[in-house]
């Protein structure tokens, strides 16, 4: 598995109440990082995993937790920053 960091697209809303003159102003979609390992991609989406424990090499099934499905689409950026 890679270690990625993806850089990716989200959206976002306000808080609360606001005028709309404002809410024109500060439509546009957020930027993120998110760092993990990638477990899987294809089918328009990647999937990251940040915490894995468990080995199979020394006979203990893997789990993951915290996983995350980033549509293709909103992805920016992956850069790989490890392999195991």
């Amino acid at each position: 598995m890679k270690l990625v960091m993806i850089e990716w697209l989200d959206s976002h809303s306000g808080d609360g109440w606001r005028k709309l003159s404002e809410i024109k102003e500060d439509g546009e979609s957020v930027r993120c990082r998110s760092v993990g390992w990638l477990l899987t991609e294809g089918n328009g989406y990647k999937v990251i995993v940040p915490h894995i424990s468990g080995d199979e090499s020394v006979g203990t099934s893997p789990y993951g937790n915290g996983d995350l499905s980033i549509p293709e689409a909103a992805i920016v950026d992956v850069r790989e920053l490890a392999s195991r």
